[in-house]
């Protein structure tokens, strides 16, 4: 019995992190103001979908970032909301990496270590 409390308290512990970390990374995510690489993403992908042609520049991201957005802006249009989205949504499974070490290094730092990527 206190095994199966011990799962569960790990299990749900971990969904409150989740929780957590959903509400910091999605709750206001198009009222923020656009930094100086958000921008440089938006823009050019944006060019992208617009079906234009982008030269690759060394001093920005690969073009992996730039075709997801630009696939992004393409099926649900272009706002600050839709460029933030994948990010958020990386930084929300980023939470999950963790649980991969969980027997090299315990339960309760697993939780430690997702709670501290959470904030």
């Amino acid at each position: 019995m206190t095994n199966i409390f011990k799962n569960n308290l790990f299990f749900l512990s971990y969904f409150f992190i989740f929780i957590f970390s959903f509400c910091l990374r999605f709750i206001d995510l198009g009222n923020r103001a656009v930094h100086h690489d958000e921008s440089l993403h938006g823009y050019f992908s944006y060019i992208i979908s617009q079906g234009d042609y982008y030269h690759h520049n060394p001093l920005t991201h690969g073009m992996f970032l730039f075709n997801v957005l630009a696939t992004l802006f393409w099926l649900m249009g272009s706002n600050e909301i839709i460029m933030r989205l994948p990010f958020a949504i990386v930084g929300l499974t980023l939470i999950f990496i963790p649980i991969l070490l969980k027997e090299e290094l315990g339960k309760r730092t697993v939780l430690f270590i997702s709670l501290f990527l959470a904030i």
